[in-house]
């Protein structure tokens, strides 16, 4: 049993964590609990049951509500809370680049761009928006003291600089003209070498077509039921029937989406559609649908799988200054993001939006090519020995490499990339650029594991939605 699980499984896991703050923790305590139910108001209100058993999930492990709380992280960034003093950095143009919004390790993963070619890049943009860049470069290297916490990996402040020392040296090295990282070979780390094969393997055997399809009479369908074992009771992969009026939101989401990606009549009628349940941590209780499509041909091998994902209007914005030009939408904001801070532009070519009524929604295909990184793997190659905490540097390294990346090369909220402004708030003062996001990792890594014990005191007391009412 890994770390990880053990921790999973023990009912007192929070027993296992610091106690909380002396320093007000009554007014933590409250700003938590009211805090945590208005982000899950709009899941609490329609559908109790799912909002629980995000509450649950998050409650299960650290690093799951770690995942679920970007909204008080960014409230502390705001307000000048735990750990969040003065920084030195992200002043002026430097304040007003796209941020990924929500960098952790479980972030990453890969894509087969338009050249074919694997690669490693961030997969998730629900929370890009404008702001500071030390803002990602934080809750990056905060995801990676987190994890080396639980996962009771000693010294972990080499990996966690890692994280910033890879971002600077990416900044001077574009700065200089040099091209860019592509994270698509061995060069970036065993992890990243581990993650590409992997990707290889199972795009090559159609996954995840076979994995979540199933042949009826010949013909492709989506498979039904629970297709991965729950985690602490909580569905953790599933996909069941959907509503008639679930099919009507999906046959009229599919209208208004086709014509961006050269679908249109029959093309984009789809063989079947089913409810994915189970999927992410802050959006566990978001609509998602699986779609298949018949592919150019009549060979089924070549049917299309696209996921439909509810993107949910932002409930804490990272800075102020993000509200002043918003996007179109939230799903326009997250597509957009998306084609900007990726190495390429059109890692998904299937990637868009579509809009009913006031629900919005991305979509983007499903494939094999596409695997992603979690602690569980983390945790299970490091106690077998095959990875080490040296890896983990390279990962981090290449995490902050691929953050800078995005950051440069996306343009600012005023048209501008974010090069010129980054390079020039970081020249010359590289070292205190890491020593400050150093700092602020292991210091803010004990504020969550502190607010984490403080949500296990809050659920077991208040139930399973923290004392709200449907």
């Amino acid at each position: 049993m890994t770390r990880r699980l053990a921790l999973l499984c023990a009912p007192l896991w929070a027993l296992l964590l610091p106690a909380c703050e002396p320093t007000a923790p009554d007014a933590r305590r409250a700003w938590l609990w009211t805090t945590l139910r208005d982000d899950a108001r709009p899941y609490i209100e329609r559908d109790p049951a799912l909002a629980a058993a995000r509450f649950q999930l998050m409650d299960s492990h650290p690093y799951p509500f770690f995942r679920g709380t970007l909204g008080q992280f960014h409230r502390d960034a705001l307000e000048g809370g735990p750990a969040f003093g003065p920084s030195a950095y992200g002043h002026g143009a430097a304040a007003e680049v796209l941020l990924v919004g929500d960098p952790h390790l479980e972030n990453l993963g890969t894509f087969r761009a338009t050249d074919e070619t694997l690669r490693v890049d961030f997969n998730d943009f629900d929370a890009a928006t404008y702001g500071p860049y030390p803002l990602d470069v934080r809750r990056m290297a905060l995801s990676v003291a987190l994890a080396l916490r639980v996962l009771d990996v000693e010294a972990p402040e080499a990996a966690v600089a890692a994280v910033a020392e890879g971002y600077a040296a990416e900044v001077a090295a574009e700065a200089a003209g040099e091209p860019p990282i592509r994270a698509n070979s061995g060069d970036a780390g065993e992890i990243v070498a581990w993650l590409l094969d992997k990707a290889k393997e199972e795009g090559v055997a159609a996954e995840p077509l076979h994995e979540d399809t199933v042949f009826v009479d010949g013909r492709r369908r989506l498979r039904r039921g629970e297709l991965a074992e729950r985690t602490s009771g909580v569905v953790t992969r599933a996909l069941t029937d959907v509503t008639d009026a679930e099919r009507a939101l999906v046959t009229a989401a599919l209208a208004d989406y086709g014509p961006q990606v050269g679908l249109a009549g029959g093309a984009a009628r789809p063989l079947d559609v089913a409810r994915r349940l189970g999927a992410g941590i802050a959006s566990y209780a978001s609509l998602r649908f699986y779609v298949l499509l018949s592919g150019p041909t009549a060979d089924p091998d070549d049917d299309l799988l696209l996921e439909m994902k509810e993107v949910p209007p932002m409930r804490a914005a990272p800075a102020r200054a993000s509200r002043r030009r918003p996007f179109a939408g939230d799903a326009e904001r997250v597509v957009a993001a998306t084609r900007a801070l990726q190495t390429d532009t059109a890692n998904d070519r299937w990637l868009g939006v579509a809009r009913v009524g006031p629900q919005a929604f991305r979509i983007r295909e499903r494939t094999g090519y596409q695997k992603g990184l979690d602690l569980d793997k983390i945790d299970e190659r490091l106690t077998a020995g095959k990875w080490t905490p040296a890896d983990l540097a390279d990962l981090a390294q290449t995490a902050g490499r691929l953050l800078a990346r995005g950051h440069a090369r996306a343009r600012d909220r005023h048209g501008r990339l974010g090069l010129a402004a980054i390079h020039a708030d970081l020249a010359g003062r590289e070292t205190g650029f890491v020593q400050e996001t150093l700092g602020f990792a292991l210091d803010y890594a004990d504020v969550v594991l502190d607010d984490a014990a403080t949500f296990h005191g809050l659920i077991a007391a208040h139930g399973p939605l923290l004392g709200a009412a449907p």
